[in-house]
């Protein structure tokens, strides 16, 4: 994994954040941890929410690799536990429609699970930041994160899907 790669630097920075993660997508948060898909080199956040609920949050901070981030989203969506309510966050540089349809039509394929798909992009002064950040190193980078609490609004704009099962 890339120290210096910019999906890492939010992922890092929504950890030790983390009520900008609970925020959007209105969960508090008992753990969330950082993992790096070696098959598909994207990062994820994995987690599990105060009542129980499953976290999974895909960061993609460019417009080339939606290929890999709809299976890393596939791959939650099974993985996804049918007796939990499940939250799936997908984190965009830009919101690609056609990307977000297909996902939202795969979440109701999985009718029998409790899925929430949540859509949100990053607003361009936290990219700018974020991108200025990569260019940093060691513990000047930790500091320089800091400076996106300063950014208003990370995430933008919102979109998301959910599917209930009434088992639970």
């Amino acid at each position: 994994m890339q120290k210096n790669n910019k999906e890492v630097i939010l992922a890092q920075y929504l950890i030790k954040n983390k009520d900008k993660l609970e925020e959007t997508i209105n969960v508090r948060n008992k753990k969330i941890e950082l993992n790096y898909d070696e098959k598909l080199k994207v990062v994820e956040l994995t987690g599990e929410g105060k009542n129980e609920e499953k976290i999974y949050v895909s960061i993609q901070l460019d417009n080339e690799r939606y290929k890999e981030h709809i299976i890393q989203i596939q791959n939650f969506i099974v993985k996804s536990e049918e007796n939990k309510n499940n939250i799936i966050l997908y984190i965009m540089q830009e919101f690609n429609e056609e990307v977000i349809l297909e996902l939202m039509q795969d979440v109701v394929f999985y009718s029998d699970k409790t899925l929430e798909l949540i859509f949100v992009s990053v607003s361009n002064l936290a990219l700018e930041i974020i991108s200025d950040i990569s260019r940093a190193a060691g513990e000047y980078l930790q500091q320089k994160a800091m400076i996106l609490n300063e950014v208003e609004r990370i995430f933008l704009k919102k979109k998301g899907i959910q599917v209930y099962n009434r088992k639970i």
